[in-house]
């Protein structure tokens, strides 16, 4: 789930929506900036992301999130460095909430696993909310203007 959710985030920052938090449920793999993700998303070189465009590369970031090619991302598709790491976060004082309350953001029904209906459907309304003008395509200056404050500091690192 936390590979979903922070893959979501890349794909969220990619093109707001459209495309990615970092990981399948629960296995980080690392995560590019904003500005990195929305021209990798941009498969004509236009400087603007389609819902289309988006949605390809969310298939692609969903498919290697996927280690075992069940369909669903959850706890299976992490790696083992990173159920070591959920384990530490789970037995630390803080437990692992904040990042449960980010995995519900994508895992609707909450059950732990997340689907392609539910991480496009969340990648859908994320790129929905980007498009400031409803033109069906993300600009990089509407992904900056449109994101929420927390996620504005990866378009630094893809801006360099």
């Amino acid at each position: 789930m936390e590979k979903a959710i922070l893959l979501g985030a890349a794909s969220a920052i990619l093109l707001a929506a459209g495309a990615a938090q970092a990981a399948g449920p629960r296995g980080h793999h690392g995560h590019a900036g904003g500005g990195i993700m929305l021209k990798a998303a941009d498969a004509n070189g236009d400087d603007a992301v389609t819902q289309e465009e988006a949605a390809s590369l969310q298939q692609e970031m969903f498919a290697w999130m996927d280690r075992n090619g069940d369909q669903v991302l959850d706890d299976a598709d992490q790696s083992p460095v990173m159920q070591r790491l959920k384990a530490m976060r789970e037995d630390s004082e803080d437990g692992d909430e904040p990042r449960r309350q980010r995995d519900r953001e994508i895992d609707a029904n909450d059950d732990g696993q997340v689907t392609w209906a539910e991480y496009s459907a969340h990648h859908q309304a994320r790129f929905a909310e980007m498009d400031a003008n409803d033109d069906g395509q993300v600009t990089m200056e509407e992904a900056k203007e449109n994101m929420p404050d927390r996620r504005k500091r990866f378009f630094k690192r893809g801006d360099r």
